[in-house]
């Protein structure tokens, strides 16, 4: 068996291929096509939607992070995977479950009561 040789001198670094609008980032978006579960973990993903899109794939936390546009994190057909933001990862998590923050907010409150908000928010102010 030959070993792939994988070049990437020619590949688009990613904080460039972040400069592009979100809807140049997503045009190779296929949702038709089935989610792809390879057992992968995120760093395999990463490299499938470089070796995919012709970038790299370097970790730049918040500006640029490995989005799957189906909301399955086991997924990694490159054909839902898209190289976003952090913000853009929590507008689709609003605009695809509108009532999550909700939702959680009324499990923890349910669970550790109604100081809970309160200590928390006391706790972040501390580490400031």
């Amino acid at each position: 068996m030959i070993p792939m040789i994988i070049h990437t001198s020619d590949r688009v670094p990613l904080p460039k291929y972040m400069e592009l609008s979100l809807e140049k980032r997503q045009s190779h978006i296929n949702s038709d096509s089935p989610c792809l579960d390879l057992g992968c973990i995120s760093k395999d993903s990463r490299a499938l939607l470089a070796v995919f899109l012709n970038t790299t794939a370097e970790k730049m936390g918040t500006k640029g992070m490995l989005l799957h546009t189906c909301n399955n994190p086991k997924c990694s057909n490159p054909e839902h995977l898209y190289w976003g933001t952090a913000k853009e990862n929590l507008a689709d998590r609003h605009r695809d479950y509108p009532n999550l923050m909700k939702e959680n907010a009324r499990r923890k409150k349910e669970k550790w009561g109604d100081d809970y908000f309160k200590v928390m928010g006391a706790l972040r102010k501390s580490e400031t």
